[in-house]
Formats: structure tokens, C-alpha cells, sequence
């Protein structure tokens, strides 16, 4: 009976790296052919693999609206980190505002060692620039959202690839590779207060 149990936790290990390798074919499909198809996306998993999509296929600039980029979707993901490193290999840009600083803060211990030294590695280019998102940015952010509440988290890649998380828990996004009808109104908020953000030195 043991080992029934063993050979089962094995099929279904390779079963859940099949469905990974399936979804990431599909997400990469997907941006390939610039599909203005709309799609949900659930967990933190999911949310790396298109946010690294979004990495490989930005031409230019990504900008990020995060929490304070310390947890699950950045945090361990081998997809978003090389993606990441592959665009600042490439003098890409990338801004970023976050909620909270702290990760940055060399007295907080972060669990996002990997993301830190790729960023530290590359922010003498001047193509990395992080900020603290402002009340006045989060109020911007309200007044765009569907519901007239929520200051949701985003990431955009040039003018029309984006994913913007619905739901910090579970990581709930909708997300589109060819979308510059939602992704133009958040750029134009964000790069409206970036600048005016106060700067995180990192």
C-alpha cells in the first residue's frame, strides 16, 4: 500500500509539470500572435509565468504597481527572474512603485534575495528606477478602476500587454497581450505621479 501511495504522488508530480509546461506554451502563444484575448489567471505560479512573458515580449518599458514585491510571484519563480535578467540585459526599462519599501530596507529581512541581487546587479544602469506609491497615485488609481475603490496591483509591458491582480490572496488577474484600451489609462496614471514619487534607494 506504501508504495502505491509513492507511485501515485510521482504521476501525479509529472502530471502538474506536464499542465505547467502546456500553460506556459499557450501564454507564450498567446503574446507570439498578440491575441487581444482576455483570460484570467489564478495563483502565483501562473502570475510569474505571465509576468516573465511580459519581460520576454516588452520591447522597451515594463512598469510594476506591487505591494512590496517580497512574496510569492517574484520570490522563487526561476521564469520571472531570468526573464527579468534577459530584459535588463537588453537597456530595457523598468519602473516600479510599490506600497512599501521595506523589502529594500537592508534591516528587514527579506525573503526575495534572489529578485535583490538582479536588481542591485543592474541599477547602476539607470534603467531601473523604484519609487513609494503615493496617496495621490492611489487615489489616481481609484478613480480608473472598475469599482471606484480598489487601487489595484499591475504590471504593464510598452502599451498593451498587462496582468492586474484582483485579489492579493489568491492572486486572481485578468490579463491580456494585446490590451491598450486597459493598459493606456494605467500608464498614463502611473508615469502621471511616478516621478513625483519619492525614490527608493536601493
Amino acid at each position: 500500500m506504501q508504495d502505491e501511495t509513492i507511485v501515485d504522488h510521482t504521476s501525479d508530480n509529472k502530471l502538474a509539470h506536464s499542465t505547467i509546461r502546456e500553460y506556459k506554451k499557450s501564454i507564450e502563444y498567446l503574446a507570439k500572435s498578440k491575441s487581444e484575448h482576455i483570460f484570467d489567471s489564478f495563483g502565483p505560479e501562473n502570475a510569474a509565468i505571465i509576468i516573465s512573458t511580459i519581460f520576454k515580449f516588452s520591447t522597451k518599458r515594463v512598469i510594476i504597481y506591487a505591494n512590496e514585491m517580497n512574496g510569492e510571484i517574484s520570490s522563487d519563480n526561476r521564469d520571472y527572474i531570468d526573464s527579468l535578467i534577459e530584459f535588463l540585459y537588453e537597456g530595457k526599462q523598468l519602473l516600479i512603485l510599490l506600497d512599501s519599501g521595506r523589502y529594500l530596507d537592508v534591516n528587514f529581512e527579506s525573503h526575495n534575495f534572489r529578485l535583490l541581487r538582479v536588481l542591485n546587479r543592474f541599477k547602476y544602469n539607470n534603467r531601473i528606477e523604484i519609487r513609494q506609491a503615493s496617496s495621490e497615485f492611489i487615489k489616481g488609481m481609484r478613480d480608473i478602476s472598475t469599482d471606484g475603490a480598489s487601487a489595484y496591483h499591475f504590471t504593464v509591458g510598452d502599451n498593451s500587454m498587462y496582468r492586474i491582480e484582483i485579489d492579493n490572496v489568491s492572486h486572481a488577474g485578468i490579463c491580456s497581450f494585446n490590451g491598450q484600451e486597459t493598459a493606456m489609462p494605467l500608464i498614463e496614471t502611473f508615469m502621471t505621479y511616478f516621478y513625483s514619487c519619492k525614490k527608493i534607494e536601493f
